[in-house]
């Protein structure tokens, strides 16, 4: 990755920030739920398919309004609910692909910046040794480095920065 201006970024990232503030909080906040986590769990998930067959089986009951009228079935409050599901997918889409490459930057970044910082910690670790000072530094830092990375397979726990920003514990 080519090194990018921190000032630049930000600057960016605050105009996007902003605009995804206005999106969700004055622009789409009348249309969009927002679920506690135990609401979340309790949701049905349709199968994959659900959303044609539902328009399949709303079709074909035209043809039988009595099996409509028995089970209480409401067409027209069944097709809205599938075009607001239908209208949500490229959002979605477009949503997943931001947050893949704010991820993906992120990753990067910290990737790129390890190497270096390791070795630095390694060199005043053993500097440490005869500088009180330089020791009081580094002797805290072990958790974070003595450890070796992860590997590109493993979990990455997020840092308590992006946990707090985003609402985890």
């Amino acid at each position: 990755m080519t090194r990018i201006d921190p000032v630049l970024l930000a600057a960016a990232l605050a105009g996007a920030e902003a605009d995804l503030d206005r999106l969700l909080y004055a622009a789409l906040a009348p249309y969009l739920v927002v679920l506690s986590k135990e609401d979340r769990q309790r949701q049905v998930r349709p199968r994959d398919g659900f959303v044609a067959a539902a328009r399949t089986l709303i079709h074909e009951v035209k043809a039988h309004p009595e099996l409509a009228t028995a089970a209480g079935f409401d067409a027209a409050a069944v097709l809205a609910g599938l075009d607001n599901v239908d209208a949500l997918t490229t959002p979605i889409l477009a949503a997943t692909e931001l947050l893949r490459r704010l991820e993906d930057s992120r990753l990067v970044w910290l990737s790129t910046v390890y190497g270096p910082t390791s070795r630095l910690y390694r060199m005043a670790k053993v500097r440490a040794e005869d500088d009180g000072h330089l020791r009081e530094v580094v002797g805290p830092l072990a958790e974070v480095f003595a450890s070796p990375a992860r590997k590109a397979d493993e979990a990455v726990p997020e840092d308590a920065a992006v946990k707090a920003k985003v609402g985890g514990a």
